[in-house]
């Protein structure tokens, strides 16, 4: 660091030129650890168009088919037509009109069987346990990664 008063501060930030072998085979390995899906259908929820637009293709990416709802209620009218092929409901807890822990409920008198991964960027630990008490078999906070939301898809989808 050089600094030079009325001349300003000047900084020299030196960073590595190249990645070693090892050290890309092992970025390789952790990228082939992520599950991919078998065509499993997820319902994803949230009111803000491009999350639900960015998780789509993330999740498509991942081999999973996709339905999306903008709300609460729309994720109820669709949960009822496809419930027998959807396994993962993905649900944002922070909606106008109707709320996750409102949905949550109407989705669970539908099917108390049902797998729902709740997320929020909001949510304090408080909140969260009182989610888990719902009968959610995951949390995540946003923002998460698509390695993230597709390794906690697995689980939950395989969890029984």
């Amino acid at each position: 660091m050089q600094s030079t008063e009325g001349k300003g501060t000047r900084f020299q930030v030196h960073l590595p030129a190249l990645v070693s072998d090892m050290e890309t085979q092992s970025a390789d390995s952790v990228e082939m650890e992520s599950p991919t899906g078998n065509r499993e259908l997820i319902l994803v929820v949230d009111d803000e168009a491009i999350i639900r637009e960015i998780t789509k293709s993330s999740l498509e990416a991942y081999n999973y088919r996709v339905l999306t709802a903008s709300d609460g209620e729309e994720a109820i009218s669709i949960y009822t037509g496809h419930q027998e092929q959807i396994s993962v409901v993905l649900l944002d807890m922070m909606m106008p009109s109707m709320d996750g822990a409102i949905a949550i409920r109407k989705l669970q008198k539908i099917n108390p069987r049902i797998k729902i991964i709740a997320i929020s960027g909001l949510l304090s630990e408080l909140h969260e346990s009182a989610i888990a008490n719902m009968g959610v078999k995951a949390f995540l906070s946003k923002p998460c990664t698509a390695k993230e939301l597709v390794q906690t898809i697995h689980t939950v989808h395989t969890d029984n």
